[in-house]
């Protein structure tokens, strides 16, 4: 990893550690391996494949806040395809949907693990942005990742085909949604 990385990773797991514990633990639990991919233009990936594993692009953990995020998005996936193992949520996850994150059409799957992660990171900024020296990027990240948790959400309720499981997660996943909000 770039050295100018190490140290916003290493800040960023102790803030993680403090404002939400559970959520650090999942992350040990969860994730075994990050590989550092260099000259990539993405952030950060999970391919179901390789469970377990996280690529990370140094270059885009260039901040505490930055690499704050990742663990929580990644480990997201993680967690959401784990889940998904004991019965899916949604009964169309292969239909395309227009997302509001990507300019192209993605399944409907995939627009699920979208509103997923971002719950993850906006709960996880949320926690940090309640102490009072948080910097100001976690509280703009916090106000991005609700509003992309919000378009995210809007899609899935008019277009995915939920199973009985699938509605009670859709649910949390708003009441998570309006605790933020109303936060």
């Amino acid at each position: 990893m770039a050295r100018s990385s190490q140290p916003h990773v290493d800040q960023a797991a102790n803030v993680l550690a403090r404002v939400w514990p559970a959520a650090a633990q999942e992350f040990r639990t969860l994730v075994q391996s990050i590989v550092y991919v260099d000259g990539t233009v993405f952030r950060s990936a999970t391919v179901e494949q390789t469970y377990g594993v996280i690529y990370a692009a140094p270059q885009s953990l260039g901040s505490v806040a930055a690499a704050f995020e990742m663990p929580l998005h990644e480990t997201g996936h993680h967690a959401l395809y784990l889940r998904n193992s004991f019965g899916p949520f949604v009964l169309n996850g292969s239909a395309p949907a227009s997302h509001p994150l990507r300019p192209d059409p993605r399944p409907i799957f995939g627009v699920l693990h979208s509103a997923h992660v971002l719950a993850r990171m906006a709960t996880g900024l949320h926690r940090w942005t309640v102490e009072a020296d948080a910097p100001d990027e976690a509280h703009e990240r916090r106000e991005q990742a609700l509003k992309n948790l919000s378009q995210s959400l809007d899609v899935l309720g008019r277009e995915a085909e939920w199973t009985d499981q699938g509605v009670d997660y859709f649910n949390d996943l708003r009441a998570c949604e309006d605790s933020l909000r109303a936060a």
